[in-house]
C-alpha cells in the first residue's frame, strides 16, 4: 500500500491543477504516479484525470518528435548507436593507433555530450592546450560538419534545439511546470526552462529544506556486519507494518549489490536459499539493472550468433549447450549435458569448438539439434547487406537453432527477449547512412550494444527499494537507511574526463573536474535523501575495502549523536511472524559400502588419506570433475603418451636390458622409438589435419617425448640385467580387508635371480616419503606390493621421467642392491630396507583407510590443510575452502 503523505502537498496540488510535473528519473515518474492513484482511491475516487507527469528525458524526446513532424526542416536526431558509428568513421585514420576503437569513439561521444550539456561548445574555437583534446576537437568539428550536411545532429543537443525552437515560438509553453527530485539542474536543462518563463511558463520547484524528524547515525565493524544489521532492521521494521515503505541507499550500489542480495536473501526470505525451493518475488528490489548481455537469454541468444562466425571457447560453449535454450525438450536438454561432459574427455587438442565440429559430433546422438544447426548454417551468407536486413535474419536464425528453447518463459525471460527485439530494432536504424557490414561485423556490434545497455525488470513495487544514492532523487519513503556512508566512498570520487581540458572542465563545474564540486554536489544529494523520510538511519563501515575509514563528514550537520554499534540491531528480538528453523537430529549411523562393488584403483584410497570427503564424495556420491580442454596436450595426455610408448617398446621393440643395449649398439633404437612415437600420436594428427600451427605443435611434443625416451633408456641401460615381465597388467579382484579394487602395475621386471622388482612411471616430482604415515600421499605402489599378488616380490620403485630430472627412486631388498650400483646416487636414489619394517607399516595404514572407506568416514580433515584444499577439485561441495580462503586472506593481512 502507498501512503498518500508520500506526496509533498504543494506537488500534489500542482498535479490536481493539471501542472507538467518533470522529475529526474524515470523511475520517480512511475512512483509519482502511483502515489497520486494511491491517494484518489483512499479518497473514495473510482476515477481520475491522469496527471502530466513524466521524466527530463520522456518529456524533451516527447516534445522533439512533435516538433520534427510539424517542422520538416528540422534535423534528425541520432540515437546514441547512430552517433557512435559516424564518430567510429569520423576517427578512422587515428583508430588505427589505439587499443579500441569502440572506446575511442564511446569517450568522444561522452565529451561532446558534456559541451552540449554544459552549453560549452564556444570553448571549441579557441585552440586547447593537450595533444588529445586538440585532436577531439578537430573531431568535434569534422562531426559538426558531416552532421550539417547529412541534416543530422547530437541527440545530446536536444535541449538546446528545443530552447530555440521555444524561443521561436515554434513549440507551445505550458502554463504551469514544476520540476521535483533534481540535484541540480543542467545548463542546457536551464536554458530551456529559461526559454519557457520566457515565453509565459510558471516555473516551480519544491522546497529542499530538511525537515525534522529521526536520524540515526550506526557504526559496523565491517561491511557485512553493517548489511546484515541493515537487513535485520527491514525485517523487524516490515514485520510490526508491512505497509511500510524502506529505502536503502547505497553511495556505489553496484559494487555492493551482490552482498546486499546475499545477506538479504538469507535473512529476510531463508526459504529462497534452498535449490529446490521455487522462484519467488523477494521483499526487495534493486534499481540498478543488469547489462542486457548478462541475462541468460540474451546471452544465449549472442552466443548462438557468435558461434555462427567463429569457434566459441570451451566454456561459452558449455554454457550455451547446458542452458537449455537450444533444447525443444528435457529430455533433449540432458542429451546436450551428457554429450558436453563426454566431449572433455575425449582429449580434443584446441579449447575452441568450432559449430560445424559440435554438429558432427551431435548428428548421431542428437539428430535433430544437429538437422536445426545445419539449417541455421545454410541461412548465414557472408555477403554484407544492410543493417535491417540482418535485424530480420538475427531471428529467424534464432527460431531456426531452437532458440529459446522449450521452457515458458517467466516474466523476466519475456521482459529479456522484448528488450532484445527493441534492441535489433535500434541496429536497424543504422541503415541512416545506407551503409552495410558484414554478418561479423554485425554480430560484433550487437554483442557490444547488449553489453552497454542496462536492462531492469519492471518494477512489482517492492516494500523495500534498494537503490543508489543519485537513482533515488525525487523519491519519498517512510523510513530510510543509507547505507556505507563512509569518508571513502561518500562523496562519490572521479576522474576528469580525458579528452577535455581540465581548466575548462572546472569552469562550467562539470562532474569531477575538482574535488569542491564533488563535495557540493554530495551535500545536495544528502539533505535531500535526508528530506525524503522521516525516519533515516545513516551507517558506515570501521573497516573498508581500502583500509580503515571514518563516518563520512557530510553527516556531521544532519546527525549530532554519537554512533550506535550495528551490533544493537542484530541483537534485537525476532518477531513472531519470523520463521523458524527445525532441528532434525542426525540418525543415519554407519555408511557401509556394499562388499561386492568394486571401488575402482587405488585412488580411492589416495583420496580417503587426503581428505576423507573427498573421498566419500567422488567414490560414494559419484562426483566428478569437469574436464577442461587446452591448447594443446594437457599434462594427464602427456603422461598417458609416455606410459603408451613405453608400453610399446617394452613390449614389441625389446624385453630385456641386453636387447635394448643391442638395439642402442646397432642403431635400431632411434627407429623403434621415432615408429613407436609417431603411432601413438597419430590419433591427434588425424585430428589436428589442416591447422598447421597444431601440427607443428605436436611435431615438437614427438620430439620431446622422443628425446626424453631415449634419455631415459640410456638410464635403463645402466642397471643390473632385467627382463620386463609385464607392461600393464591388470590386477583384478583385489581384496583390501573387504574393498574391492581393480588395479593396473605400470610394469613388473625379474630378475636373473627369481625376484621381481615393480615399477610406477611418473612425469611428476616424487618421493619414497609419499608412501610413509598413517595416511601416505602415494598409497599406490604399497597396495599394488602387498595386495596385487606378485610373488618373491623385492623392491618397489618410482621410475621419475622428466627431462633433466630423470631417476629411480624407492626401496629394494638388501641383497638386490647390486642392481643400480652403476648409476650415480642422484639419479638411484635406492633405499635397501624393502621387506624389513616398511611393508608392515605401509598394511596397517593401508587396511585403515580401507576400513574408513567402507564404513562411510567423511569427514572434512584435509592432509596438508590449505596445501590439501588448493588441489583439490570440489570447492563447491566442501565449505572447508571458503574458511580457509577467509583465514589466508587474513593472514595476508597481518603480514603486511
Amino acid at each position: 500500500m502507498i501512503r498518500s503523505n508520500r506526496i509533498p502537498s504543494v506537488l500534489f496540488d500542482a498535479m490536481e491543477r493539471g501542472a507538467l510535473v518533470i522529475t529526474a528519473n524515470a523511475r520517480a515518474a512511475r512512483v509519482l504516479h502511483q502515489a497520486y492513484a494511491a491517494t484518489q482511491q483512499s479518497q473514495g475516487y473510482q476515477a481520475w484525470t491522469t496527471p502530466s507527469v513524466q521524466d527530463w528525458q520522456s518529456w524533451t524526446a516527447d516534445l522533439w518528435r512533435q516538433a520534427f513532424y510539424t517542422y520538416p526542416d528540422l534535423p534528425l536526431l541520432l540515437d546514441t548507436q547512430q552517433e557512435r558509428v559516424l564518430w567510429k568513421r569520423i576517427q578512422q585514420r587515428e583508430a588505427v593507433a589505439v587499443v579500441s576503437p569502440d572506446s575511442l569513439a564511446h569517450l568522444s561521444q561522452q565529451a561532446y555530450a558534456l559541451l552540449s550539456r554544459y552549453c560549452a561548445h564556444d570553448q571549441r574555437r579557441q585552440p586547447w592546450t593537450t595533444l588529445d583534446s586538440e585532436h577531439f576537437r578537430s573531431w568535434a568539428a569534422a562531426f559538426d560538419a558531416e552532421c550539417s550536411r547529412r541534416g543530422w545532429a547530437s541527440s545530446s543537443r536536444c535541449d538546446e534545439l528545443l530552447a530555440s525552437l521555444v524561443e521561436e515560438g515554434r513549440i507551445p509553453a505550458p502554463a504551469e511546470l514544476l520540476c521535483t527530485g533534481f540535484d541540480r539542474l543542467l545548463p542546457s536543462q536551464q536554458r530551456l526552462l529559461d526559454a519557457l518563463h520566457a515565453r509565459g511558463t510558471l516555473l516551480g520547484d519544491l522546497d529542499s529544506e530538511t525537515p525534522p524528524g529521526s536520524r540515526t547515525l550506526i557504526c559496523a565493524n565491517e561491511l557485512r556486519e553493517e548489511i546484515t544489521a541493515c537487513a535485520t532492521w527491514c525485517r523487524e521494521q516490515l514485520a510490526s507494518d508491512p505497509s511500510l515503505r524502506i529505502g536503502i541507499l547505497v553511495p556505489d550500489l553496484k559494487s555492493v549489490q551482490p552482498a546486499i542480495d546475499r545477506i538479504f536473501r538469507s535473512i529476510l526470505t531463508p526459504r529462497d536459499t534452498s535449490i529446490l525451493a521455487a522462484a519467488s518475488r523477494p521483499p526487495y528490489e534493486f534499481s540498478l539493472g543488469s547489462p542486457l548481455a548478462s541475462v541468460p537469454v540474451v546471452r544465449a541468444a549472442l552466443l548462438l550468433l557468435k558461434w555462427l562466425t567463429t569457434p566459441l571457447p570451451e566454456e561459452e560453449a558449455t554454457w550455451l549447450l547446458l542452458s537449455g535454450f537450444l533444447a525443444t525438450s528435457e529430455g533433449e536438454a540432458l542429451t546436450l549435458a551428457a554429450l558436453d561432459a563426454r566431449w572433455r574427455d575425449t582429449g580434443a587438442l584446441s579449447p575452441e569448438l568450432p559449430l560445424e565440429t559440435a554438429r558432427r559430433k551431435l548428428s548421431s546422438a542428437a539428430p535433430a539439434v544437429a538437422q536445426r544447426l545445419l539449417q541455421t548454417l545454410r541461412l548465414v551468407q557472408e555477403r554484407p547487406r544492410r543493417w535491417s536486413e540482418w535485424t530480420e535474419l538475427a531471428p529467424q536464425l534464432l527460431e531456426a537453432a531452437g532458440w529459446p528453447g522449450h521452457r515458458t518463459p517467466d516474466s523476466a525471460q519475456y521482459q529479456a527477449q522484448q528488450r532484445l527485439d527493441h534492441l535489433f530494432d535500434q541496429l536497424a536504424a543504422l541503415d541512416f547512412d545506407a551503409s552495410q557490414t558484414t554478418f561479423r561485423d554485425f554480430v560484433r556490434t550487437l554483442t557490444a550494444q547488449a553489453s552497454e545497455t542496462i536492462f531492469s525488470l519492471e518494477s512489482y513495487d517492492a516494500p523495500i527499494q534498494v537503490m543508489g544514492a543519485m537513482e533515488a532523487s525525487g523519491q519519498r519513503f517512510d523510513i530510510l537507511w543509507f547505507l556505507g556512508i563512509d569518508d571513502q566512498a561518500w562523496p562519490l570520487r572521479g576522474r576528469a574526463h580525458p579528452l577535455l581540458p581540465a581548466a575548462l572542465q572546472r569552469k562550467h563545474n562539470m562532474p569531477h573536474a575538482s574535488p569542491q564540486q564533488d563535495w557540493e554536489l554530495a551535500h545536495a544529494v544528502t539533505l535531500r535523501i535526508a528530506a525524503s523520510a522521516p525516519v533515516c538511519v545513516f551507517s558506515y563501515s570501521r573497516q573498508a575495502a581500502s583500509g580503515e575509514s571514518r563516518c563520512s563528514p557530510l553527516l556531521s550537520s544532519l546527525v549530532a549523536t554519537e554512533p550506535k554499534p550495528a551490533t544493537a540491531f542484530l541483537q534485537q528480538p525476532r518477531s513472531a511472524s519470523a520463521v523458524s528453523l527445525e532441528t532434525i537430529p542426525d540418525d543415519s549411523g554407519v555408511l557401509t559400502w556394499p562388499q561386492q562393488r568394486t571401488a575402482g584403483g587405488s585412488e580411492v584410497l589416495k583420496r580417503q588419506a587426503a581428505c576423507p570427503f573427498q573421498a566419500f564424495a567422488m567414490g560414494r556420491l559419484h562426483t566428478a570433475v569437469l574436464n577442461r580442454t587446452e591448447r594443446g596436450l594437457t599434462a594427464a595426455e602427456r603422461g598417458k603418451l609416455l606410459h603408451q610408448a613405453l608400453e610399446q617398446l617394452w613390449s614389441a621393440g625389446f624385453t630385456t636390458r641386453d636387447q635394448l643395449i643391442n638395439a642402442t649398439a646397432t642403431g635400431s633404437l632411434a627407429s623403434l622409438l621415432q615408429s613407436a612415437v609417431a603411432a601413438i600420436f597419430a590419433p591427434y594428427s588425424r585430428e589436428a589435419a589442416g591447422d598447421n600451427w597444431m601440427l607443428t605443435y605436436l611435431e615438437g611434443e614427438q620430439q620431446r617425448l622422443i628425446t626424453l625416451l631415449g634419455h631415459w633408456l640410456a638410464i635403463e641401460a645402466q642397471r643390473g640385467p632385467f627382463t620386463v615381465e609385464h607392461v600393464e597388467k591388470r590386477l583384478d579382484n583385489i581384496d583390501i580387508s573387504g574393498l574391492r579394487l581393480n588395479l593396473r602395475a605400470d610394469r613388473v621386471d625379474r630378475l636373473p635371480e627369481g625376484g621381481h622388482f615393480l615399477i610406477d612411471y611418473k612425469t611428476s616430482l616424487v618421493t619414497s616419503n609419499a608412501w610413509q604415515g598413517e595416511r601416505p600421499d602415494e598409497p599406490q605402489l604399497p597396495v599394488y606390493a602387498l595386495f596385487g599378488g606378485i610373488d618373491d616380490l623385492q623392491g618397489v620403485l618410482f621410475a621419475q621421467l622428466r627431462a633433466n630430472a630423470c631417476k629411480f627412486e624407492g626401496l629394494i631388498a638388501a641383497e638386490t642392491n647390486a642392481h643400480f650400483a652403476a648409476l650415480p646416487k642422484d639419479i638411484a636414489k635406492i633405499g635397501d630396507i624393502y621387506g624389513d619394517t616398511g611393508p608392515e607399516a605401509w598394511e596397517s595404514a593401508l587396511l585403515n583407510l580401507a576400513a574408513d572407506f567402507l564404513h562411510g568416514e567423511a569427514a572434512v580433515n584435509p592432509l596438508h590443510g590449505a596445501k590439501t584444499c588448493r588441489y583439490c577439485a570440489l570447492p563447491g561441495l566442501c565449505r572447508v575452502a571458503e574458511l580457509q580462503a577467509l583465514t589466508e586472506e587474513d593472514n595476508d593481512d597481518d603480514e603486511g
